[in-house]
C-alpha cells in the first residue's frame, strides 16, 4: 500500500486498518509528518525534498527503497501522489513510483483526484489495472467503513 498526499485525516483509518493486513504501508507528502506507532510494516521516507519548510517530494534513498518494495509486490493499492506532483520539479517521486508500479507487473489500484490527475498528465493511467476516481470512498472502504450506497444495494 502507498499512501500520500495531503487529506492526512482520511488516511489515518486506512493505515489503520491495513497496519496488520498490508506487507508494508509506504507513507509519502504531507502525511509522512503525521505520528505513528513504530511498526516495522511503515515505511517512512528517509530523506526528502522541502521547500519552505514543508516536504515537497520524497528523496532519492527513499525512492530506491520504495522500488525495491515495489518490485517485490503482487498487489498494489496507491493512494495521493508522494509530493507536490502538480509541480514537476516536485513531481520526480510519484513519477518513478508510477515507472515502478507499471514495470512491477503487479495489479494495482489507484485512487484519489490528485493522484488520477498525475497519471492523466503522465499519460499513464492506462497502465493502471483499476483506477477510483471517488479517492474518498475508496479510502472509507479501504478503512473499513460501510458504504450507503453499497448497503442500499445489499452489499454489506
Amino acid at each position: 500500500m502507498i499512501i500520500g498526499g495531503n487529506k492526512i485525516d482520511t488516511k489515518l483509518p486506512v493505515i489503520k486498518n491495513f497496519v496488520d493486513k498490508a506487507e508494508h504501508i509506504l507513507i509519502g507528502g504531507a502525511i509522512t509528518e503525521e505520528m505513528f506507532e513504530k511498526n516495522s510494516r511503515i515505511i517512512f521516507p528517509k530523506d526528502y525534498i522541502s521547500e519552505n519548510g514543508a516536504i515537497s517530494d520524497i528523496g532519492p534513498e527513499t525512492i530506491k527503497e520504495f522500488v525495491d518494495t515495489i518490485s517485490k509486490s503482487k498487489i498494489i493499492i496507491w493512494n495521493g501522489p508522494l509530493g507536490k506532483a502538480e509541480e514537476d520539479k516536485f513531481s520526480i517521486g510519484s513519477r518513478k513510483i508510477s515507472a515502478a508500479i507499471i514495470n512491477s507487473g503487479a495489479f494495482s489500484v489507484v485512487g484519489g483526484g490528485d493522484t488520477v490527475a498525475f497519471l492523466e498528465k503522465m499519460a499513464t493511467i492506462d497502465k493502471f489495472n483499476y483506477i477510483s476516481a471517488g479517492g474518498g470512498a475508496m479510502l472509507e472502504f479501504l478503512a473499513g467503513n460501510k458504504l450507503p450506497g453499497l448497503v442500499a444495494l445489499g452489499y454489506e
